[in-house]
């Protein structure tokens, strides 16, 4: 399949994906790319370099979270002695 047929662009792990330094190849797969055609970005957690690449990449975007931010799990207490 040659890039310039793709219909659907799928990034999962994207935090990892930067952690290991892949978001040079795709900054430069991305202009090989149909500009018609559905992207999907999946992240566990949304850094700031997370939330500028999403921009970049996705138009018209929904966000979907499970959980806001910064929460602790339900059964965790925390205590001092």
């Amino acid at each position: 399949m040659l890039l310039g047929e793709v219909e659907c662009f799928v990034r999962d792990e994207a935090d990892r994906m930067l952690d290991q330094g892949f978001i040079h190849a795709i900054r430069r797969i991305v202009p090989m790319l149909p500009t018609a055609r559905q992207t999907m970005l999946f992240s566990a957690t949304m850094p700031a370099a997370i939330s500028a690449l999403a921009a970049e990449l996705l138009r018209d975007p929904v966000q979907l979270a499970v959980a806001p931010q910064a929460t602790t799990a339900e059964r965790v207490t925390d205590r001092v002695s």
